[in-house]
């Protein structure tokens, strides 16, 4: 009994807490912060229905409200920044634009 107490809290520690499922993807993407007017290049390594984990170069920080367009799929978002670890952020959508 204790044991299958046990295996079922250690199977729940590791669950995907996210909303929306990730998928892998590579796809070029552009990356502006909100008061730029240059954009700088990026990768998107996975993405989701709610945001996306990003590659990038440039020191962005959570918090802050970045437009980012993946050139292949012909798609502009704002996004918030949510995480960052080394190079790789994780953003939010926060609005879409065509």
């Amino acid at each position: 009994m204790v044991g299958q107490a046990m295996d079922a809290q250690v199977s729940t520690e590791g669950a995907e807490r996210r909303r929306y499922p990730r998928r892998p993807v590579v796809r070029a993407a552009g990356i502006r912060r909100a008061c730029a007017e240059t954009c700088d290049s990026c990768i998107v390594k996975d993405i989701s229905e709610g945001g996306a984990r990003l590659f990038v170069h440039d020191d962005f920080a959570p918090g802050e409200l970045v437009e980012v367009e993946i050139y292949r799929d012909d798609v502009r978002a704002w996004c918030r920044v949510m995480w960052r670890s080394g190079e790789h952020v994780g953003v939010a959508f926060v609005g879409t634009q065509q």
